[in-house]
């Protein structure tokens, strides 16, 4: 195990599993990921490998910077003037994220099958539209673009607007298609791809009227972003050159060693994600200038490059571990991933032991909304898929020591 992997100490609340303290069922208190789940700033991300341009939704004329996605994705449905009671379709396997601000808008969420290799079932689709029915959601998961020219004649067909969730692929192309270019709206999220704490963006076909807000630009927000970025990256082990000077400005500031554990929180009897926060308020916050400009200057070449070749040495390593599959098997030119999803029949049996190990991990589409059980292949992947990150701050050995530590968990032959 590297070095870095010693120094992580503090302990964040499982979003899942739970035990009873003083008669109470809480969430349990869980060692934090040894590894960064999302990318944190090296001195590597500062140096373009080239000039290479790399697909993304930066390339759209008519962008709008948010806080996070869920609020970029309000805006949208704003935008086409949904009215109370308009209907949204949206996939069956999802986050909560993607309903909150459906449900803020007055709209209502109906819920279409996917398919086995996370394509929209179209015929689905077209059965749940009615005169109701406004807009669509399709989303690219995990950075692997799905039916979506499929899905845009669909919509052209029932005169409804189509939102491209790219949250998960704000990078990448697909039969000649830049992401986030073929629905009438693309939403992005940008601390999946860079060392940035909140960012969403909102991109238009159509032309929009600028809407006069500016980037939080207040000295303090700025240094507290410039502050925590460093922080997080010496945590796990990067931008160490900037040791000496965070030691002296806690020094400075006569910071005294605190303890980050979280208070326990208690289950409550809603299957609602608790972790999920939309405020309805910050809707119209900017991220800091700083982080806006990150966004542009790392090397988006070296996230095209990395990506792909870990998602690769993971896909190569895991398909060996019995009891574990990958269910996209292929990386096409163009495509650039967000995380790699394995499929782990008896889950819910080891996932105790997933989160004592401290590995980085997500669970999109863990908590499902009411009413997306009419698609099974949802259902299954929210209770067997686990995604593991593949960015491009991860160096083979902390890939290896994933697997390792998935291996030793699982305990079977290799």
């Amino acid at each position: 195990m590297a070095d870095n992997k010693k120094q992580i100490k503090r302990h964040i609340t499982s979003q899942t599993t739970t035990k009873i303290v003083h008669g109470k069922e809480v969430y349990r208190q869980i060692p934090a990921p040894l590894i960064p789940v999302f990318p944190v700033m090296s001195l590597a991300s500062l140096f373009p490998l080239s000039s290479h341009k790399v697909p993304s939704l930066y390339q759209s004329r008519q962008i709008q910077y948010f806080t996070a996605a869920r609020y970029a994705l309000y805006q949208a449905l704003k935008e086409i003037d949904v009215k109370e009671n308009d209907e949204v379709l949206v996939p069956a396997y999802h986050c909560k994220a993607m309903v909150s601000p459906i449900l803020d808008a007055g709209c209502i969420p109906v819920f279409y099958k996917i398919n086995d290799d996370f394509s929209t079932n179209i015929s689905d689709l077209e059965s749940l539209i009615t005169h109701k029915s406004r807009a669509v959601i399709a989303v690219n998961y995990f950075g692997f673009v799905q039916n979506i020219k499929e899905v845009r004649k669909a919509c052209d067909q029932h005169d409804l607007k189509l939102i491209e969730d790219c949250a998960h692929s704000l990078f990448g192309r697909s039969d000649n298609i830049t992401v986030g270019h073929t629905g009438d709206y693309g939403i992005g999220s940008t601390k999946k791809f860079f060392s940035v704490e909140q960012g969403g963006i909102l991109t238009r076909r159509k032309k929009f009227t600028q809407d006069g807000r500016t980037p939080e630009s207040n000295i303090k927000s700025e240094i507290r972003f410039l502050y925590n970025t460093i922080e997080r990256s010496l945590e796990y082990g990067r931008l160490w050159v900037f040791t000496p000077l965070i030691y002296i400005i806690e020094k400075l500031r006569g910071k005294a060693e605190q303890d980050k554990t979280q208070a326990f929180m208690e289950v409550s009897n809603s299957s609602d994600d608790p972790y999920e926060e939309y405020l309805l308020k910050d809707r119209l916050s900017q991220p800091t200038k700083l982080s806006m400009f990150l966004e542009k200057q790392v090397s988006h070449n070296r996230i095209f490059l990395k990506r792909r070749e870990n998602y690769i040495y993971l896909l190569n390593a895991l398909k060996n571990i019995q009891n574990i599959t990958v269910p996209i098997t292929e990386v096409p030119a163009g495509i650039v991933p967000y995380m790699i999803p394995v499929i782990i029949e008896n889950l819910e049996d080891i996932f105790p032991d997933i989160e004592d190990k401290a590995i980085p991990f997500q669970r999109f589409g863990q908590f499902l909304w009411q009413g997306s059980e009419r698609c099974p292949v949802s259902q299954k992947y929210s209770n067997t898929i686990l995604q593991l990150p593949c960015h491009q701050e991860l160096s083979k050995n902390d890939l290896q020591w994933i697997v390792d530590e998935l291996y030793n968990i699982i305990g079977q032959d290799r």
